[in-house]
């Protein structure tokens, strides 16, 4: 049973990874765009935060590489429990 759950969530983590890859472009503009529309200078400096990041996660190496850690950390938060 503990193994059906670890197979799972790491494949629901893969679909969230493969779902921001995809969008990742739409999302950076969103964010980017936000930016502008903003005075605040804490609010502009998130989104601007928020934009960089999901322009990382538009290049297939960067976004492979985080799902390997947070797969990796599944992982190792399963094995803790047993």
């Amino acid at each position: 049973m503990r193994k059906d759950k670890l197979v799972v969530e790491i494949i629901l983590a893969m679909l969230l990874f493969l779902t921001l890859y995809i969008f990742s472009e739409d999302i950076s503009h969103f964010f980017d765009g936000m930016e502008d529309t903003t005075d605040v200078k804490p609010v502009q400096s998130l989104f601007w935060f928020l934009a960089v990041i999901f322009h990382l996660l538009g290049h297939w190496l960067i976004a492979l590489t985080t799902y390997m850690i947070v797969a990796g950390i599944i992982y190792l938060i399963e094995r803790r429990e047993r």
